[in-house]
């Protein structure tokens, strides 16, 4: 992630707070539900819209990773006991 990266996902969540982009999160995360959903049950053609869902989503999840303090070494280390 930038340094620029970095700045706009502190001023975000300075701004609008920790628990409002929790609810978020969890509001992308259904979005991205949705539009997988949508793939495979109905066999809807919605590529782009999965693309946008799915980036939403990293960009949440970068948030949430500032909001907890989760480094990207606990990660690889998470990864790799499963």
């Amino acid at each position: 992630m930038t340094p620029e990266q970095n700045k706009t996902i502190h001023r975000v969540i300075s701004v609008f707070g920790a628990p409002n982009q929790k609810m978020q999160t969890i509001e992308e995360l259904m979005e991205l539900q949705k539009a997988l959903f949508e793939n495979v049950h109905r066999g809807t053609d919605n590529r782009p819209n999965i693309v946008e869902e799915v980036a939403d989503v990293e960009i949440m999840l970068a948030q949430m990773k500032e909001v907890f303090g989760i480094k990207e070494e606990e990660l690889d280390n998470t990864k790799h006991k499963r």
